[in-house]
């Protein structure tokens, strides 16, 4: 899920880049109007992604004892906050959210149990790991296929993320964008 929305994170702010809009009326726009299409493609992109994993590994992993559909919503809203991050910190942050998000990545590939590391919980090693928000959704999807019910607070908090990542999207500040206003304040 990760790879897969660090990738259409980047297209999107990447194509986002490239197609930068020049009309008359694109200085009278507030600042979340001229985010408001790409954040919308964004979470639609993030959505469809949701919901196509949700579809396939819920047959993979027979979801059957939580219900499809839970599964599914699970998946939606994982892949929206994952997608809401990782293009807000390309789109704001640009080589340093890359970085960021590279990190995260990193650090939890490097220290998760599954590379066959018996990591000491109680090294600086451990501490990132039990800190580490992808670590966080691996304890969400183990507790569910688990079928243990103790799960509603991590979604509340992952619903929360992905609130606020959207939001945070309609407010993504362009450097052509503060270019242009400083050029034209220097007209005036």
């Amino acid at each position: 899920m990760t790879l897969i929305a660090l990738f259409t994170s980047y297209v999107i702010s990447h194509q986002e880049k490239k197609r930068i809009q020049h009309d008359a009326f694109s200085e009278e726009l507030s600042l979340a109007s001229k985010n408001l299409p790409i954040t919308f493609l964004t979470a639609f992109v993030a959505i469809a992604e949701g919901i196509i994993i949700g579809a396939i590994s819920g047959n993979i992993f027979n979801t059957s004892h939580i219900g499809f559909i839970l599964w599914m919503g699970i998946c939606v809203i994982l892949m929206l906050m994952l997608v809401m991050s990782f293009t807000y910190l390309l789109r704001q942050l640009q080589m340093v959210g890359m970085f960021i998000i590279l990190s995260l990545v990193g650090i939890y590939l490097f220290l998760t149990d599954a590379v066959g590391l018996n990591i000491d919980r109680s090294s600086i090693f451990g501490t990132l790991q039990t800190y580490s928000p992808l670590q966080y959704i691996e304890v969400l999807l183990n507790r569910i296929l688990n079928g243990e019910n103790n799960f509603l607070i991590l979604m509340y908090i992952f619903i929360g993320v992905a609130a606020l990542f959207i939001v945070l999207n309609l407010f993504v500040i362009r450097k052509s964008t503060v270019e242009s206003e400083e050029a034209a304040n220097e007209d005036i």
